[in-house]
């Protein structure tokens, strides 16, 4: 009897081990079969990449002196307007005239005075001011080039920023001892548009800079307060006359 028990015993150990294996080498298979389809799906991602990647290569090519232009934008006006400084301020100005149409657009206004104007506005109530990248691509639109840029502006505010656009927010200093030294990051759009003489015709800008002030203050509230009733527009425009300016 006891024989007995102990050959059903082994013989119900053999049917589950047989189980076992069978389960184990078909999860075995379809992990396999999961891997191989998943390199399949890589490589025609890949391949759709590279020709993206081919694709926005020949188009930077095409369109090479625009996109140098734009490079070259950044370049000269990295840390803003070099009004302080006569050599570099000539530099600014003879590139622009040189890349940028006379009655150039720019925050809905026409000439190229408006560029300066607000260069020197940033670069005069920021204590540091840096203009990045982050990614840039050519399209075209009534049959002329726009260079459409994504980019940040990375400044430090002082208290004169604070006086100067938002001003309605010194009665608590609270928020204003908060804001001080701290860098104000705000995301950016610029577009280029050149016209059939690869001339700067506008230049549109939009700024978010709702959400830039929720990020840097982490209190929502107070930052609709701020973006509410400041003097930056939602095409970065410092809206801070000269007297006002003087004032400080």
């Amino acid at each position: 009897m006891a024989m007995k028990a102990n050959e059903e015993r082994n013989a119900r150990r053999r049917v589950k081990s047989r189980d076992n294996q069978r389960r184990y080498r078909q999860e075995y298979h379809d992990c396999i079969q999961k891997l191989q389809n998943e390199v399949q799906a890589l490589e025609i991602l890949i391949a759709r990449c590279e020709g993206q990647i081919s694709q926005l290569n020949k188009t930077l090519c095409w369109h090479e002196p625009e996109v140098n232009t734009v490079l070259e934008f950044r370049r000269l006006f990295k840390h803003s307007s070099y009004s302080a400084i006569p050599q570099l301020a000539h530099k600014q100005r003879e590139f622009l005239t040189v890349v940028m149409h006379p009655d150039i657009i720019f925050m809905e206004q026409i000439g190229i005075k408006k560029v300066f104007e607000q260069y020197t506005l940033y670069h005069t109530l920021f204590h540091s001011f840096e203009l990045n990248f982050q990614d840039l691509y050519v399209m075209m639109l009534d049959d002329n080039i726009v260079v459409r840029v994504r980019a940040k502006l990375h400044m430090r505010m002082s208290r004169r920023t604070i006086q100067a656009l938002y001003p309605h927010i010194l009665y608590n200093e609270g928020v204003v001892q908060k804001l001080i030294g701290r860098l104000l990051r705000l995301q950016m759009i610029l577009n280029f548009h050149f016209n059939e003489c690869s001339v700067i015709g506008e230049l549109d800008t939009f700024a978010d800079t709702t959400s830039n002030l929720i990020d840097l203050l982490k209190d929502i509230p107070t930052a609709l307060i701020m973006a509410n009733g400041g003097r930056v527009s939602h095409k970065a425009e410092l809206k801070v006359s000269d007297m006002e300016i003087c004032e400080l």
